[in-house]
């Protein structure tokens, strides 16, 4: 596996542009098909990261533990989570065909297949099927698809949830009641209003859990933690904001 984060750097202290550089580039093979499939395949093609913010701020909480990328889309946050981070497994849920593909590429692509888990189903709070939206503002119609509870298919030992799933987070969190009990994982969350946002941390309070007040890139993303490690959190010297 390719990791281009040499000497190693400070994590906790705020990081000069040409580091966060360092953080947020990448030599990745990338499939050409990319070419002109949108603004994530730009960045990717380009060498570059997308949404650098956010992933620089989780590369420097040095999580440790599995990561779930749910929502993976064509394997962004999925390619960042192998390259550059210290996750024992990463397992990503994407029911779009297509996208599971470019995932599963990408990692062969990179020889971290090992590493990854690519799921081709959605994710919800009970097993099934279910219709959800390709993308929040589109005017497509619906699509169906399998859907499964993080609960039943993810192993013990998350440090880390990532998710964009156009509204279907709250179900989605309560197919993970365990791994939020057992587990504490920190959770970076779109929500694209602050009502979407109280209906999640509606969810969340019941297991604890607080906002750290970072929140990154254009949609709203935020930082969500058990509050046990709030202060850790707060503590790490980066630069979220949308």
């Amino acid at each position: 596996m390719i990791n281009d984060l040499t000497p190693p750097l400070d994590r906790k202290r705020r990081l000069s542009p040409r580091e966060r550089r360092s953080v947020y580039s990448h030599r990745l093979k990338v499939p050409a098909y990319l070419n002109g499939q949108g603004r994530i395949a730009e960045h990717l093609l380009k060498g570059i990261f997308y949404e650098a913010n956010l992933l620089v701020h989780i590369w420097q909480a040095d999580i440790q533990g599995i990561y779930l990328d749910v929502g993976a889309n064509i394997g962004n946050h999925l390619a960042f989570f192998a390259h550059k981070t210290h996750a024992s497994h990463i397992f990503a849920f994407e029911p779009v065909a297509e996208h599971v593909g470019t995932c599963l590429d990408i990692a062969r692509l990179n020889g971290y297949q090992h590493k990854v888990s690519v799921v081709p189903f959605a994710v919800s709070d009970r097993p099934g099927m279910l219709k959800y939206t390709y993308q929040l503002l589109s005017h497509y119609p619906k699509r169906a698809a399998a859907a499964v509870k993080l609960d039943d298919v993810v192993p013990p030992g998350v440090g880390l949830i990532k998710m964009d799933i156009e509204g279907g987070e709250p179900a989605a969190l309560r197919g993970a009641k365990r791994i939020l009990s057992e587990d504490r994982p920190a959770l970076y969350i779109e929500a694209h209003d602050d009502e979407a946002l109280e209906v999640l941390m509606k969810e969340l309070r019941a297991f604890d859990y607080e906002l750290t007040g970072a929140v990154f890139n254009a949609s709203p993303t935020y930082e969500i933690v058990p509050s046990e490690k709030v202060e850790f959190f707060k503590s790490i010297q980066s630069e979220g904001s949308k």
